[in-house]
């Protein structure tokens, strides 16, 4: 009945108060939703902070992409985005040049290594995401990951919590970030991948210091860039879900190498391929 104590803890993870008002639903002892907000609820205020850039880059997957973009347009915290075109063939091109309000560039298919770099060379913000094509961000999630980045220096980028959905919009999973603290990360990421990487915020400085994406990898860049990462500094962890993961059957790979996730197996071989011997090499050097 008393919204104070709710208000406080949106507020400390640097989200708009209830403004004193009466909460529109609530949650039992069992974690059960008794009533649900009203339509159109949700809608964040603008807030201060560093410039973020979101960079997306894409191939082939038009609908989709204007679904990514969206879920941007609609954070509140301050933010760039950078889409890079890899090459498509569908309508993806003329979706892009019609849209306003983001940066674009236009290229030759390459792979998607070789797409994010050409888009890093782009960010201006002081931190970066990068957002899967096919991916969503949750409302508020720049501010959660901008408030708890920039509210101390050491840290090298903080991560939040991922929901899985199919792509007929059904939620099916959770998958939380890794737990570890901040100093343990360096050790924790040569075991497993902490996080997805659309629930990752990195402070540019580390992304530059950690360089380009390898185009060796046609898979598991993102693994391989947290490898690096994680040898800079402490990344630590956001418990909250600010990340929305799509679960499909499009296929993978740069144009000249296509494969459906549909095949296990062959997802799994094609994986290993490019990631073995890359991954070998900075496991060593760490």
């Amino acid at each position: 009945s008393d919204p104070s104590a709710c208000e406080q803890v949106l507020r400390q993870f640097g989200l708009p108060g209830l403004g004193h008002a009466q909460p529109e639903g609530s949650l039992d002892r069992g974690g059960i939703l008794r009533s649900q907000a009203p339509a159109g609820a949700g809608l964040l205020s603008p807030v201060e902070g560093p410039l973020v850039s979101v960079l997306i880059c894409t191939y082939n997957r038009a609908r989709m992409l204007k679904e990514a973009i969206a879920s941007v347009t609609a954070q509140n915290w301050p933010h760039q985005i950078i889409v890079v075109n890899d090459g498509s063939t569908d309508e993806t091109e003329r979706v892009l040049d019609a849209m306003e309000g983001i940066e674009v560039i236009h290229k030759p298919n390459g792979g998607k290594p070789s797409a994010l770099n050409a888009g890093l060379k782009r960010v201006a913000g002081e931190a970066v995401l990068v957002l899967d094509d096919d991916d969503l961000l949750l409302p508020g999630a720049l501010n959660v990951l901008g408030h708890a980045l920039f509210s101390d220096p050491g840290l090298v980028a903080v991560f939040g919590d991922s929901i899985l959905f199919s792509d007929q919009g059904q939620q099916y999973g959770y998958r939380a970030g890794l737990r570890y603290p901040g100093e343990l990360m360096r050790t924790a990421v040569l075991q497993q991948i902490p996080c997805a990487t659309g629930a990752t915020l990195i402070r540019t400085s580390a992304q530059r210091q950690a360089g380009e994406y390898d185009l060796r990898l046609k898979r598991g860049e993102d693994m391989d860039m947290f490898l690096r990462l994680s040898q800079l500094g402490p990344m630590e962890s956001v418990p909250l879900p600010t990340f929305l993961l799509r679960d499909h059957s499009g296929l993978r790979g740069s144009r000249g190498d296509r494969w459906s996730k549909e095949a296990p197996g062959e997802n799994l071989n094609r994986y290993l391929h490019y990631a073995r011997p890359v991954f070998r090499e900075r496991w060593l050097a760490a």
